[in-house]
């Protein structure tokens, strides 16, 4: 007895098959854009079937993700300079104003320079009057580079030079006023001050009675005050006190 033989399992059924979709025998085929298991090619035999297909290579596909991603970057590094140059000019605007010819033509605003101070008032010279308290002074020359004053026997030698100054005395007051020689003084270019030598005055002034004298109201006066000073020292200015404790009054001798 033999065994029976078995049918065929595929008697009558398509054998499947791979078929390749981009077979270049069917001009009228269109390559998908991508082939799944399953396909049906089209004009393809009832029951013939795509097990499977070649997948699409990744390499053009990754060049176009990265082309993407570059242009992208590009692009939005484009509309950042367009803002930041946007806000730029926008505040240049507010700050030079609404006129365009005022932002390309900037005013420029002159500096200016701090006004120089006013010249002190000079003071009072030669052959002018000046008062302090009681008495009216009028200082009209002075003399330097005198060795001695007087003469012999009756004279004085200077240790540096003499300065012999000549003026006038008024009592404008309505009291009598002591004259004293000893609270004149006179000062020097780098502001020493020298006093009067008395002996010298004496010798100066022996004609006249002078200082160590009173002075009465409207009485005036006339003599010489000497000043010895260093050899080379030319007094610039006097400072005259009606008494050794007033304010005192200048006079410029240069």
């Amino acid at each position: 007895m033999t065994e029976p033989t078995r049918p065929d399992p595929w008697v009558g059924r398509a054998t499947p098959r791979p078929v390749d979709p981009w077979a270049q025998d069917d001009t009228s085929y269109v390559e998908p854009a991508y082939v799944q298991p399953g396909y049906v090619k089209p004009g393809a035999p009832p029951g013939y079937v795509v097990v499977g297909a070649p997948k699409r290579r990744r390499g053009m596909r990754a060049f176009l993700i990265v082309a993407g991603i570059f242009a992208a970057c590009c692009a939005g590094g484009a509309t950042l300079a367009l803002l930041t140059n946007a806000a730029l000019r926008d505040a240049a605007t507010s700050t030079l104003g609404a006129n365009p010819a005022q932002a390309e033509n900037p005013v420029v605003v002159p500096t200016t320079t701090a006004a120089a101070p006013p010249p002190a008032p000079s003071q009072p010279g030669l052959n002018t009057p000046v008062r302090d308290g009681k008495f009216e002074f009028v200082v009209s020359a002075v003399n330097c580079g005198q060795e001695a004053v007087g003469f012999a026997p009756l004279n004085r030698q200077a240790k540096g030079q003499y300065c012999v100054v000549e003026l006038s005395v008024q009592n404008i007051g309505t009291k009598d006023q002591l004259l004293v020689d000893g609270a004149q003084k006179a000062i020097g270019p780098d502001g020493t001050e020298y006093g009067p030598d008395t002996g010298a005055g004496l010798i100066a002034n022996a004609n006249t009675s002078v200082w160590l004298n009173v002075v009465k109201p409207g009485d005036k006066v006339t003599g010489k005050m000497v000043y010895d000073v260093p050899d080379g020292v030319t007094i610039v200015k006097l400072e005259l006190h009606d008494s050794v404790f007033s304010n005192g009054t200048t006079v410029a001798l240069t």
